[in-house]
């Protein structure tokens, strides 16, 4: 074939130079090639394959935890169980961070901030040293100088050190601003540089806004940031994690980047479910911890006893609330302090049982736990899904072993399959419950009184109670310990029936390991009751059960109504705000308000009452009908 009477230039498929031998070229009639060996360009499209849905349906329902369970029984004052709706719908659930400046993470304008006693400051160096002398002992202090007088480029640490201390040692220095640690040619040594924040390279400034979020939890929402935005999502920096169900204000911070990006990025993002606001530029990333406390605008419904309710609310402004640990702290099954002590124990396999354990599982987690009991390791992490992620890190470090794993291998599973933070939880759930049951106990013999040998904390001081002088101190300033080492214990029954409850689970005071995988076992002062800042509440008369009060800015939006009168039990709404610090636990709040138990099953169970109230009172009215289909739905979802 010719072309101007000039030969064609073709590529040579065997060197790939071009040439006119007709020997060196092949041609292709692609209408007869299997379509796998067609170039792309005309290859028939796939359709593409919609992604598997993570199957949440539940095939293995057992009990959720109950708080008797997990030492949870007392109740500052007396009272008749009244009944009431939490979280019903999304805007009836508000938090409101307090950063350490005392600053409340709002969209909305605030006329008057509310006070916060007692902010901490970012950063204590008296604290952090003193958790050093515990590492590398009197060196702490030349560190003390070189570091925060002299400010050191690079301090070489003399003290010899072993693995357990140098990994110690490390962790530390992560809590410093402003210096790695570095190990060259088996030196330690902190090195001033970049402070990388949650692992994450801060350059400069950094900005801090306000996170907005409604009905998305805050490891949620941060990776839908991070995807936006087209950051790490270790670079977006948050003081703590915040409840899914309700609409919740928070401070975050990520690498400086214009505000005009950011809202641009937001408004092409599909996900409705944040917004952020309040933009300014900071010189410090937000680390875990970094807040004073929480806001909270809670709207309680269906409640059954106004009269009671009242009483409790007055009883809450002066007398406050059991701080207990809510059941957060033990997990969706309640067995994350039963984790903790085996791991306490050394008992590493049935540590991992525990965490195998079958209960309100999908059908893939069901079918992979099954498997593990079997020994079938590697199966079972196949099957298990990428969501479960303590549980397919375990079984991801023992399929390398097979069948007949020994206990230390199981310990080898969980340093490497778990993480540090999630160790340090079941670690301290342990500490927790032994709080709780101790607490029960000294509020059924003594009530809230002030009792000889109780220890009282005035500042950074923890005073001893002496006999005659119980009067001189006010039932706020009684703290409890948490089991451990570093801390005073009290000088009364309290001491003991810690004691007896640690040799019930096969441990002591002198027994209690000092770390566990590098987690110190230390214990700390707990307040033993909360007395909540600037309480407030309202009741009202709602039109029906699923009536709009609160906006997602937390204004109340319906109409003030007349002072509910006697005749009026239809329909009751409990109106609260408040602030707590960060250690407490608004559910136990709202437990001692109500006098009943809040946990989940409880509040299903108030819901089918509600469900079969409104069937036999207003059948037929379509409104009530509509109310009982959205509740159905909203208890189909808390389950």
């Amino acid at each position: 074939m010719k072309r101007n009477d000039k030969p064609i230039k073709k590529v040579s498929l065997v060197n790939h130079n071009t040439t006119t031998e007709e020997s060196a070229v092949r041609t292709i009639d692609y209408s007869k090639l299997p379509k796998h060996d067609k170039p792309h360009s005309q290859t028939d499209k796939k359709e593409s394959e919609p992604p598997k849905k993570f199957d949440k349906t539940i095939v293995n329902h057992i009990p959720k935890p109950k708080e008797e369970d997990l030492g949870i029984t007392g109740y500052v004052r007396k009272g008749e169980p009244v009944k009431g709706l939490s979280k019903t719908l999304i805007t009836d659930f508000q938090v409101r961070e307090v950063g350490l400046d005392g600053q409340i993470a709002d969209m909305a304008p605030r006329k008057v901030e509310v006070p916060v006693v007692g902010v901490k400051t970012a950063f204590d160096v008296d604290g952090w040293i003193s958790k050093l002398h515990g590492v590398i002992g009197d060196e702490a202090d030349i560190v003390k100088t070189a570091v925060f007088e002299k400010k050191t480029d690079v301090y070489k640490i003399v003290t010899k050190l072993d693995k357990e201390k140098r990994t110690q040692f490390h962790m530390l220095v992560r809590e410093l601003h402003g210096y790695d640690s570095r190990c060259d040619e088996g030196v330690l040594m902190l090195k001033k540089g970049n402070k990388k924040v949650r692992g994450v390279q801060i350059k400069g400034k950094t900005t801090k806004c306000v996170l907005r979020k409604s009905n998305i939890d805050t490891a949620s929402a941060v990776s839908v940031l991070s995807r936006i935005l087209k950051i790490g999502k270790n670079s977006i920096g948050y003081a703590g994690m915040k409840d899914k169900r309700g609409v919740t204000c928070q401070f975050v911070t990520f690498p400086s980047m214009k505000e005009d990006f950011i809202q641009s990025a937001l408004r092409s993002n599909t996900c409705k479910s944040i917004a952020l606001g309040k933009f300014e530029t900071v010189e410090k990333a937000l680390t875990l911890g970094d807040l004073t406390g929480n806001e909270f605008r809670v709207l309680i419904r269906e409640v059954s006893n106004l009269e009671e309710v009242v009483k409790n609310c007055e009883s809450m402004k002066t007398c406050g609330y059991i701080n207990y640990y809510g059941l957060q702290r033990f997990g969706s099954n309640g067995t994350t302090h039963l984790i903790g002590l085996e791991l306490m124990k050394g008992n590493y396999k049935k540590a991992v049982d525990y965490i195998m354990q079958e209960g309100n599982d999908t059908k893939d987690l069901f079918e992979a736990k099954q498997l593990y009991k079997a020994g079938e390791f590697r199966k079972a992490e196949n099957v298990i899904p990428s969501l479960c992620i303590v549980e397919k890190g375990i079984l991801n470090e023992l399929k390398k072993y097979g069948e007949g794993t020994s206990e230390g291998k199981y310990k080898t599973s969980i340093d490497a399959g778990v993480m540090y933070k999630t160790k340090s939880l079941y670690l301290h759930a342990y500490q927790s419950y032994i709080w709780n049951t101790v607490v029960s106990k000294r509020v059924e013999k003594y009530g809230e009184k002030v009792i000889s040998g109780d220890l009282v904390q005035r500042g950074k001081t923890i005073i001893v109670v002496q006999s005659g002088e119980e009067d001189k101190y006010d039932i706020r300033e009684v703290v409890i310990p948490l089991v451990g080492r570093g801390v005073q214990y009290p000088e009364n029954e309290t001491k003991q029936w810690m004691e007896d409850l640690l040799k019930g689970d096969g441990l002591s005071f002198s027994t209690l390991p000092k770390s566990v995988f590098n987690v110190d076992i230390c214990g700390d002062y707990r307040p033993f009751i909360v007395i909540p800042k600037n309480f407030k509440y309202e009741t009202f008369v709602l039109k029906n059960a699923l009536e709009e009060v609160m906006n997602e800015d937390g204004e109340i939006v319906r109409e003030r109504v007349e002072p509910i009168k006697e005749r009026d039990n239809n329909h009751i709404a409990l109106w609260m705000e408040f602030t707590l610090e960060a250690a407490a636990y608004a559910t136990m709040l709202f437990r001692e308000i109500l006098k009943m138990p809040g946990d989940l099953d409880n509040q299903i169970d108030t819901m089918k009452q509600l469900q079969k109230e409104i069937k036999e009172t207003e059948e037929g009215k379509d409104e009530k009908k509509t109310e009982t289909v959205k509740l159905e739905k909203m208890e189909e979802e808390q389950s």
